[in-house]
């Protein structure tokens, strides 16, 4: 499925991260630069949200289990409202 960048209107591509993350990455290839997460689980996948512009390097750089740590810290609030402040910050706090 194409998605869009909510800043600019362009196509945003997706960063190739760990599949064991939960999470899927996308950035927008226009001047915004802005990078994208959506958090996937076994019965939802969410919206995208805004995240920092380092977190896909991180992914594909932590180990699995730091990962898996941030990943459970992932705040599921309903079907389609997730926090990923906790996430972010385990994985910037290395």
């Amino acid at each position: 499925m194409v998605k869009f960048c909510p800043d600019c209107g362009k196509e945003l591509r997706e960063v190739k991260v760990p599949s064991y993350a939960w999470v899927r990455c996308f950035e927008c290839a226009a001047e915004c630069g802005t990078v994208y997460i959506q958090v996937v689980d076994v019965r939802n996948t969410y919206p995208l949200v805004a995240t920092f512009p380092k977190i896909p390097q991180l992914l594909n750089e932590l180990p699995m289990e730091k990962i898996e740590k941030a990943a459970s810290l992932i705040n599921r609030i309903d079907y389609k409202t997730v926090s990923v402040v906790e996430f972010e910050n385990e994985l910037l706090s290395t």
